[in-house]
């Protein structure tokens, strides 16, 4: 039986991922109880992964890119959360011809979807660059039991340094501090006023920011040191012009339906928030006026243009910010339908948070929760040892 995970091995292994490490193969080694969890559930979705598409899809699943790993996830997910929902689902080859899947009930077919991932964070998170991921590895070594580091670089690092050297004078530091009295003081300061640790290297700086535990954690065991990663340097971030031409494409990839499609994507990284989800399908916000200025959308989104309306052939775009399967329970998607389709979708298809513009933007709730749509387990993901204590 061809299956996403290994099973020919004893798995002990209880640690956390690694920085360094692709994704999959800490899904696949790791022996803690909630990965388990999301094992047993990823195998149960694929067993009922219609069978000419289990070949190509496992092979992605299993990359060590995470980005086609993640891309292989999503459409699983869809494939699933759409099944739950009564849709019939037909998978389409990889030929680029048509979606993803095709959905019908009752042997009328209802909607096209595409599935996409955009990553956000390919530019401004540094976890894609190995060197920096095995800094990373080798700080969250370093014993900590009072305190969780923030971690700030700032310039270019183009091989690791060494640990060990700096790791007696960063433990003698942390031991001078007092985790009570900053535990308290930063409740109500900024971040940069904490205690920051500078650690010199190739005419880079690392920042090691101190953020007191709470008494609860302090010398428990298996937690690891760095709770944040913080951009170094200034960098403009545009997730919305991102997000645009992502969507742009799928939009006009394939054509004129005589059925609804709707563009299904997983947004990566800690930026992307609805605010850049609007302005790349309506357009972004400026202000407009000589004598009073009033805030306008420019006409410069995937759904409307300089002309006018534009990419009508999209029903909706149905979001989703950094799934994975950690937070499967307690995503929120969020449904945008475009008020010009020339296919619109009916708002009782579906039970996700919908997003309607006519005048102005009318949210309607979502019916369930994921946790909910899918039977999963509660609590999601099942809490091991050092999650329970």
């Amino acid at each position: 039986m061809m299956t996403l995970f290994d099973y020919d091995f004893q798995r002990t292994e209880t640690r956390w991922k690694l920085q360094n490490e692709s994704e999959y193969n800490y899904l696949n080694n790791s022996a803690r109880p909630g990965i388990e969890a999301f094992r047993n559930v990823a195998e149960n979705w694929f067993q009922k992964y219609p069978k000419e598409g289990r070949k190509d899809l496992r092979s992605r699943f299993r990359s060590q890119d995470d980005i086609p790993h993640a891309g292989a996830f999503f459409e699983l997910f869809l494939h699933e959360i759409f099944t739950k929902m009564g849709f019939l689902v037909n998978i389409h080859n990889k030929e680029g011809k048509k979606p993803d899947f095709l959905f019908s009930k009752e042997n009328y077919s209802l909607f096209y979807l595409e599935g996409t991932v955009i990553n956000c964070r390919k530019d401004f998170d540094l976890h894609n660059n190995k060197v920096i991921a095995q800094v990373y590895d080798s700080i969250n070594n370093i014993n900590s039991p009072n305190f969780f580091l923030w971690v700030r670089i700032e310039g270019t690092i183009s091989s690791a340094p060494s640990v060990r050297k700096e790791r007696i004078k960063i433990e003698r530091w942390l031991e001078n501090l007092d985790p009570d009295y900053y535990y308290e003081f930063q409740k109500s300061t900024d971040i940069y006023e904490l205690p920051i640790y500078k650690w010199k290297f190739q005419g880079s700086i690392i920042q090691l920011i101190a953020i007191a535990k709470p008494p609860c954690l302090r010398g428990k065991q298996g937690i690891r040191p760095i709770e944040a990663y913080l951009p170094g340097g200034v960098k403009q971030i545009d997730n919305a012009t991102m997000i645009k031409r992502s969507i742009s494409d799928k939009a006009g990839r394939y054509g004129v339906f005589n059925i609804p499609y709707i563009i299904a994507t997983n947004i990566l990284g800690i930026f992307p928030d609805h605010t850049d989800v609007v302005d790349a399908l309506f357009g972004q916000e400026a202000l407009e006026g000589v004598i009073e200025e009033v805030l306008v959308r420019c006409k410069n989104g995937v759904f409307i243009g300089p002309k006018g309306p534009q990419n009508t052939r999209v029903s909706a775009v149905l979001v989703f910010f950094d799934l994975n399967p950690f937070n499967l329970a307690s995503n929120q998607p969020v449904l945008y339908h475009n008020p010009w389709a020339s296919k619109p979708l009916l708002l009782n298809e579906f039970p996700f948070d919908q997003v309607v513009y006519t005048s102005n933007f009318n949210q309607i709730p979502a019916k369930i929760s994921l946790g909910n749509l899918l039977d999963l387990p509660t609590p999601w993901p099942i809490p091991d040892d050092r999650d329970s204590t």
